[in-house]
């Protein structure tokens, strides 16, 4: 396996060897699928600090790839993790499997008190083709998964359940409207420092979509269901025009602040009126697009109307805006149209930049070579999620010259946000020095 293959901490394929590897099992054959969450791992991480997630990562992992019943268990990423069943099973079965998952996790919980907030969430797919495409695959088990956390965490859902299906679809859709009436959708910024200067280059915006339970998640979390809903387009509007409203009664707060980034969808670039839409809602706010970014996920270049996207890239451009390409490495899809993109700010998928850095010289000069080809083609280079000084000292010296994480600047409302900028251009210098 290729060390972009191997998870470097736990040892599991990532999602790309994931990919590899299911793609190597008969096309005939059914297979069950596990797409699972950890419950609760952030309190983990934030009480007990990262190396102890780490172990927890670790432990997880083993719990799974020994399991008798799973053939193939990858990290997606982060704290996801995609179990697979070669065995053609019942629901009865299945469900005893699950149990059997939940036991392992209670008996380290028994052993290790930091594990005794972590539990798991799982969505079910439950004997479906192997030739079935595995980008489906993923999100209906994804889905699944997210409707297992949303009624309370620690349980399972089967995607083939129609009830399951249909809250997942469709009243999921009607709770985050009610959350976006309701205004539950917090602005957190992300800000992006060149590691040199220690100047804010950008301000990525993360929506975190607050449940009337208390709870929370990214909006990251759900958008495969809102894509397949056909949702995305406007939610994308939707958080767009709150970005907008907000930056237009805070003034005063964003002076002198960098552009700020948000995601947008495939499905908004393929809208014909998407630059009209968007300059409709700057305006409106007596705002210019000269103060906006609009990032893509590397995974849309995977589609087929990829002229679309980039012709879309280029008027968005031409009336004020800036381009940013996120997670660049997680599928590579994009480095054929990297000439053809008007990107100013690409950002490294963090989860292949660890693990490249984590193996040999070899694959360090792979991740330096990537770096280098891109600033080559003027292109601003950053890694984010970062939760480790040192890494933005290693980065550095590789020609990545922007850097975002909790190590620096962590995630931060509106209002505090000058504030945190300074504190963090204080870390970085020191980090620097």
């Amino acid at each position: 396996m290729r060390a972009e293959e191997e998870d470097y901490l736990t040892g599991l394929p990532t999602r790309r060897g994931f990919v590899r590897c299911f793609g190597q099992l008969p096309a005939d054959s059914r297979v069950t699928i596990f797409y699972v969450d950890l419950d609760n791992f952030k309190t983990v991480n934030d009480v007990y600090g990262h190396n102890v997630g780490d172990n927890v990562l670790r432990s997880v992992a083993h719990l799974f790839a020994c399991h008798p019943d799973i053939a193939l268990a990858a990290r997606m990423g982060g704290d996801e993790f995609a179990l697979v069943s070669t065995t053609i099973l019942q629901r009865v079965q299945t469900e005893h499997l699950m149990e059997d998952l939940f036991a392992s996790i209670r008996g380290v919980q028994e052993a290790d008190e930091a594990f005794g907030v972590i539990t798991i969430s799982a969505g079910i797919l439950l004997n479906v083709p192997a030739a079935t495409e595995l980008e489906t695959l993923l999100n209906q088990g994804d889905a699944a998964m997210y409707e297992a956390k949303r009624q309370g965490k620690s349980s399972y859902v089967f995607y083939d359940d129609v009830e399951a299906r249909m809250r997942v679809e469709h009243e999921m859709i009607e709770e985050v409207v009610s959350a976006l009436d309701e205004g539950r959708f917090e602005m957190m910024m992300h800000p992006v420092l060149d590691i040199a200067t220690g100047k804010a280059v950008q301000t990525e915006v993360h929506f975190v979509w607050q449940f009337r339970n208390g709870k929370n998640c990214l909006a990251r979390q759900f958008r495969a269901v809102m894509e397949r809903s056909g949702f995305i387009r406007s939610l994308d509007l939707r958080l767009f025009e709150q970005l907008c409203r907000k930056v237009a009664q805070n003034r005063e707060l964003i002076d002198g602040m960098p552009r700020f980034s948000l995601i947008f969808s495939a499905q908004s670039l393929f809208d014909d009126r998407i630059c009209e839409t968007l300059m409709e809602v700057v305006r409106r706010h007596g705002l210019s697009p000269k103060m906006f970014d609009c990032a893509l996920y590397e995974t849309i270049f995977g589609r087929r109307e990829v002229q679309t996207i980039i012709e879309r890239t280029h008027e968005l451009v031409a009336l004020g805006f800036s381009i940013s390409l996120c997670d660049f490495g997680e599928t590579f899809h994009s480095t054929k149209y990297l000439r053809e993109l008007p990107v100013g700010i690409l950002k490294i998928y963090p989860e292949y930049y660890k693990t490249l850095l984590a193996s040999d010289e070899k694959d360090r000069g792979l991740l330096r070579l990537i770096i280098g080809s891109t600033t080559s083609l003027g292109t601003y280079v950053s890694c984010g999620e970062l939760d480790d000084a040192e890494l933005i000292l290693v980065l550095q010296g590789m020609g990545c010259r922007g850097c975002e994480g909790p190590a620096v600047v962590p995630p931060t409302t509106l209002d505090k946000y000058k504030e945190q900028l300074a504190l963090g251009k204080k870390r970085l210098a020191n980090i620097v020095l």
